[in-house]
Protein backbone atom coordinates (compact mmCIF):
# COMPACT_ATOMS: atom_id res chain seq x y z
CA UNK A 1 0.00 0.00 0.00
CA UNK A 2 1.19 3.37 -0.86
CA UNK A 3 0.57 6.23 1.50
CA UNK A 4 0.05 9.65 0.03
CA UNK A 5 1.12 12.67 2.04
CA UNK A 6 -1.28 15.57 1.82
CA UNK A 7 -0.10 19.13 2.11
CA UNK A 8 -2.31 22.18 2.60
CA UNK A 9 -5.66 22.77 4.26
CA UNK A 10 -9.03 21.29 3.51
CA UNK A 11 -11.91 23.47 2.38
CA UNK A 12 -13.67 23.02 5.74
CA UNK A 13 -10.63 24.23 7.65
CA UNK A 14 -10.35 27.34 5.46
CA UNK A 15 -14.05 28.12 5.87
CA UNK A 16 -13.80 27.82 9.67
CA UNK A 17 -10.84 30.24 9.75
CA UNK A 18 -12.66 32.72 7.49
CA UNK A 19 -15.78 32.53 9.72
CA UNK A 20 -13.70 33.20 12.86
CA UNK A 21 -12.01 36.20 11.21
CA UNK A 22 -15.42 37.56 10.16
CA UNK A 23 -16.81 37.28 13.69
CA UNK A 24 -13.77 38.97 15.23
CA UNK A 25 -13.81 41.82 12.69
CA UNK A 26 -17.52 42.53 13.33
CA UNK A 27 -16.84 42.80 17.07
CA UNK A 28 -13.94 45.19 16.45
CA UNK A 29 -15.97 47.36 14.05
CA UNK A 30 -18.84 47.65 16.54
CA UNK A 31 -16.39 48.76 19.24
CA UNK A 32 -14.80 51.30 16.90
CA UNK A 33 -18.18 52.88 16.15
CA UNK A 34 -18.87 53.32 19.87
CA UNK A 35 -15.40 54.82 20.36
CA UNK A 36 -15.98 57.21 17.44
CA UNK A 37 -19.25 58.45 18.97
CA UNK A 38 -17.59 58.95 22.37
CA UNK A 39 -14.70 60.78 20.71
CA UNK A 40 -17.08 63.10 18.85
CA UNK A 41 -19.00 63.79 22.06
CA UNK A 42 -15.73 64.69 23.78
CA UNK A 43 -14.89 67.02 20.88
CA UNK A 44 -18.32 68.70 21.14
CA UNK A 45 -17.75 69.27 24.87
CA UNK A 46 -14.31 70.68 24.06
CA UNK A 47 -15.76 73.11 21.51
CA UNK A 48 -18.29 74.27 24.10
CA UNK A 49 -15.50 74.80 26.65
CA UNK A 50 -13.68 76.94 24.06
CA UNK A 51 -16.85 78.99 23.58
CA UNK A 52 -17.07 79.41 27.36
CA UNK A 53 -13.49 80.68 27.52
CA UNK A 54 -14.05 83.07 24.62
CA UNK A 55 -17.25 84.37 26.21
CA UNK A 56 -15.31 85.22 29.36
CA UNK A 57 -12.73 87.07 27.27
CA UNK A 58 -15.59 88.92 25.56
CA UNK A 59 -17.03 89.85 28.97
CA UNK A 60 -13.65 91.09 30.24
CA UNK A 61 -13.24 93.29 27.16
CA UNK A 62 -16.79 94.72 27.42
CA UNK A 63 -16.96 96.05 30.99
CA UNK A 64 -18.30 92.81 32.47
CA UNK A 65 -21.39 92.56 30.25
CA UNK A 66 -22.74 90.16 27.69
CA UNK A 67 -24.75 92.35 25.31
CA UNK A 68 -28.48 91.77 24.94
CA UNK A 69 -30.08 90.98 21.65
CA UNK A 70 -31.55 94.00 19.88
CA UNK A 71 -34.99 92.45 19.42
CA UNK A 72 -35.24 91.69 23.15
CA UNK A 73 -35.68 87.97 22.54
CA UNK A 74 -32.81 86.23 24.32
CA UNK A 75 -33.42 82.77 22.84
CA UNK A 76 -31.69 82.02 19.56
CA UNK A 77 -32.40 78.56 18.21
CA UNK A 78 -29.50 77.03 16.29
CA UNK A 79 -27.45 80.10 17.29
CA UNK A 80 -28.15 81.62 13.87
CA UNK A 81 -28.53 85.18 15.13
CA UNK A 82 -25.27 87.13 15.07
CA UNK A 83 -26.24 89.93 17.45
CA UNK A 84 -24.62 90.45 20.84
CA UNK A 85 -22.21 87.84 22.12
CA UNK A 86 -22.70 85.71 19.04
CA UNK A 87 -21.21 88.53 16.94
CA UNK A 88 -17.81 87.49 18.29
CA UNK A 89 -16.10 85.91 15.26
CA UNK A 90 -14.38 83.19 17.27
CA UNK A 91 -17.66 82.09 18.86
CA UNK A 92 -19.41 82.09 15.49
CA UNK A 93 -16.66 79.84 14.09
CA UNK A 94 -16.94 77.47 17.06
CA UNK A 95 -20.72 77.24 16.64
CA UNK A 96 -20.26 76.60 12.92
CA UNK A 97 -17.86 73.77 13.77
CA UNK A 98 -20.45 72.22 16.08
CA UNK A 99 -23.14 72.45 13.43
CA UNK A 100 -20.93 71.48 10.49
CA UNK A 101 -18.48 68.86 11.73
CA UNK A 102 -20.70 67.15 14.26
CA UNK A 103 -24.21 67.99 13.03
CA UNK A 104 -25.00 69.12 16.57
CA UNK A 105 -28.10 71.21 17.15
CA UNK A 106 -27.12 74.23 19.23
CA UNK A 107 -29.26 76.54 21.33
CA UNK A 108 -27.99 79.89 22.59
CA UNK A 109 -29.33 82.29 25.20
CA UNK A 110 -27.58 85.58 25.85
CA UNK A 111 -28.70 88.29 28.24
CA UNK A 112 -26.99 91.42 29.57
CA UNK A 113 -25.05 89.54 32.22
CA UNK A 114 -25.81 85.90 31.38
CA UNK A 115 -25.39 83.39 28.59
CA UNK A 116 -25.89 79.68 28.04
CA UNK A 117 -25.06 77.54 25.01
CA UNK A 118 -26.07 73.91 24.61
CA UNK A 119 -25.48 71.32 21.91
CA UNK A 120 -26.81 67.84 21.23
CA UNK A 121 -24.41 64.94 21.67
CA UNK A 122 -24.13 62.10 19.15
CA UNK A 123 -24.39 59.53 21.93
CA UNK A 124 -27.71 61.05 23.02
CA UNK A 125 -28.64 63.90 25.31
CA UNK A 126 -27.04 67.33 25.35
CA UNK A 127 -24.25 69.36 26.94
CA UNK A 128 -24.55 72.92 28.22
CA UNK A 129 -22.12 75.64 29.29
CA UNK A 130 -23.14 78.89 30.97
CA UNK A 131 -21.87 82.19 32.37
CA UNK A 132 -21.27 80.71 35.83
CA UNK A 133 -18.68 78.29 34.46
CA UNK A 134 -21.02 75.29 34.62
CA UNK A 135 -20.64 72.42 32.17
CA UNK A 136 -23.48 69.94 32.56
CA UNK A 137 -25.52 67.40 30.65
CA UNK A 138 -28.53 69.66 30.20
CA UNK A 139 -29.92 72.38 27.93
CA UNK A 140 -29.69 76.16 27.82
CA UNK A 141 -32.51 77.71 29.83
CA UNK A 142 -34.41 80.97 29.41
CA UNK A 143 -32.67 82.48 32.44
CA UNK A 144 -29.21 82.20 30.85
CA UNK A 145 -28.09 79.16 32.79
CA UNK A 146 -27.98 75.43 32.20
CA UNK A 147 -31.25 73.74 33.22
Amino acid sequence: MSTKLRSGFTLVELLVVIAIIGILSSVVLASMNTARIKGNDAAIKGELKNIQAQAQIYRDENNGYYPSFVDGDPIVDNCANTEGLMSDTYIINQLAALNGRFNATTTCMVGTSTYAVSATLQGGGGWCIDFEGNSTSSIAGNDGSCQ
